[in-house]
């Protein structure tokens, strides 16, 4: 599947996790047509790859209204603001049904095991054979 490798706040990640956040914010967007796959990086933990999901669609969100981008991306209205004064938004989509937590299950995966050195400013595309 084609996959992507995205840098994830901890807190962003747990959120998911816990289902209150269905959306990931990114300035770009991957020139892939949906769906396609998200490696979670989180940041701060030397290339951890905790967690996995698809994305099964992205829509812009340069224009809406800033409590709307909060919503949607479970972020306060500041950091919706803020994200959007930056230029670009998109919003990636996270599939019902499809989030992995390998890190909750036991399962050590590490960016080298994509064949990445260092983790992803942002987001990044990776081989991935699972």
């Amino acid at each position: 599947m084609k996959t992507v490798m995205i840098s994830i706040r901890k807190r962003h990640l747990n959120n998911m996790l816990k289902g209150k956040k269905k959306w990931e914010l990114r300035r770009t967007k991957p020139r892939l047509e949906p769906p396609f796959r998200v490696l979670c990086c989180v940041s701060g933990t030397c290339g951890s790859v905790e967690a996995a999901w698809i994305c099964d669609k992205v829509v812009p969100l340069s224009y809406r209204d800033a409590r709307h981008v909060a919503a949607l991306g479970y972020v306060t209205i500041e950091e919706a603001g803020e994200y959007q004064r930056r230029g670009p938004l998109f919003g990636w989509h996270v599939q019902e049904g499809t989030l992995w937590d390998w890190k909750g299950l036991g399962i050590a995966k590490h960016i080298t095991d994509y064949g990445i050195r260092t983790p992803p400013q942002s987001w990044r595309y990776v081989e991935d054979e699972d």
